[in-house]
């Protein structure tokens, strides 16, 4: 199994369930009608950047959790998960609002007990896209499990939920009206 085809399967997997639909009422919340955009430069950095932090992150849990199948499994997974998103909506909107300093440093102990995203609260996600999420978290790690059990547990994996989740908030980031 190569590593791209895996990101690729569970991006496209991620998306689609996370892309509003009849099909998908419980973790629908996207519209792929963005209101703010950035330039191909700034993309590529914001790019560079969060993979960098997030392979950081992964590497740093590896270290520290003993039982990775437990870890996957427990409520300290679903509060990094929706730590990336927060952080993916905090960089997008340094990003589309041109400001002079983008946040570049994420640290593992502060997915407990994160308050959302560091931006203005009424750009902050309501409990309602927080709650599906949650329900997209849970089809995709049953969706791994059942599809790709080799990858559970691997830095891989980890990086591989991690990035779903700032790319979700890249995206949810770039829908809002913020003129």
């Amino acid at each position: 199994m190569e590593t791209v085809e895996f990101y690729n399967d569970v991006y496209k997997y991620a998306w689609n369930l996370a892309v509003l639909s009849a099909d998908h009422l419980e973790t629908g919340f996207l519209s792929l009608t963005p209101e703010n955009a950035i330039d191909k430069e700034q993309a590529q950095e914001l790019i560079a950047t969060s993979n960098m932090l997030l392979q950081s992150m992964a590497r740093q849990i590896l270290e520290t959790e003993k039982d990775m199948a437990r870890y996957i499994n427990s409520l300290s997974f679903g509060m990094m998960y929706q730590y990336c998103f927060d952080k993916g909506m905090e960089l997008m909107y340094h990003y589309i609002q041109g400001s002079e300093t983008i946040p570049t440093t994420f640290c593992v102990s502060d997915s407990i007990g994160n308050e959302g995203p560091d931006i203005p609260s009424q750009y902050q996600p309501g409990k309602d896209v927080i709650s599906k999420m949650a329900s997209i978290l849970r089809e995709l790690k049953n969706y791994c499990q059942s599809t790709y059990p080799e990858m559970i547990g691997t830095v891989n994996y980890l990086f591989c939920f991690f990035r779903v989740a700032m790319s979700l908030g890249f995206l949810y980031c770039m829908e809002m009206k913020m003129h």
